[in-house]
């Protein structure tokens, strides 16, 4: 799908500029508001930097789904969210392996086009990945908004417990059938857990089952 983009001066009617565009992100201003920058975002598959590709074609709806579906994601603007893939990386000496990630966009980028906050992947680990665990992944991701403060939470097993007790510690990267979070059947998480310390859902940290002590 192909867009015209035409600016043009309303005073004289004069063509300022006319653009051929398949995807765009725009911003702009009025005097009458003190300057404050507007945004319409519509880039949704592009290149990012070198390595990567924004990806929110393909997250953004499952996103939104999320949201609309969990209420512990209630609050969480999903147009503010940038998802970008890298494309090349590929396991090798880093010792930090991990598949997703989120973190604040920076000032500028928040301003300038309006994203708070970035969430990037690996394709060498979702492109292995059914679409059940793709959403379980931007699940987890986006209960790292708090959006009380538009902060982010860091990992805590009290507040990802649902997952490892739906699904097993090993989730990401088992190979059993795992049921789709977002289909009509599956109605609550099971519950589990309650434990001090802080851990990735992607680590080798263990996990008490407190059912399990008597």
């Amino acid at each position: 799908c192909m867009f015209n983009i035409s600016v043009i001066n309303r005073d004289t009617g004069e063509l300022v500029e006319d653009i051929n565009a398949s995807e765009y992100n725009i911003q702009w201003t009025h005097h009458e508001d003190a300057g404050r920058i507007h945004h319409s975002i519509a880039i949704k598959n592009a290149k990012y930097g070198e390595k990567c590709w924004v990806k929110n074609y393909a997250y953004t709806p499952i996103a939104r789904r999320l949201v609309e579906k969990f209420e512990e994601l209630e609050g969480v603007n999903v147009d503010e969210i940038l998802f970008i893939e890298d494309t090349e990386w590929e396991p090798g000496g880093a010792k930090q392996n991990w598949k997703a990630k989120i973190k604040k966009a920076p000032k500028d980028l928040t301003e300038f086009l309006g994203y708070k906050y970035i969430i990037e992947t690996r394709k060498y680990y979702l492109g292995q990945m059914d679409i059940e665990r793709i959403i379980l992944v931007i699940y987890h991701e986006l209960l790292h908004i708090d959006v009380c403060d538009d902060s982010l939470r860091k990992h805590n097993i009290e507040d990802w417990s649902n997952i490892v007790a739906t699904f097993g510690r090993e989730w990401s990267d088992s190979k059993c059938n795992l049921k789709n979070i977002l289909d009509d059947d599956f109605e609550k998480w099971e519950k589990l857990i309650r434990t001090e310390t802080q851990m990735s859902m992607f680590d080798d940290s263990k996990v008490i089952d407190l059912k399990l002590i008597k």
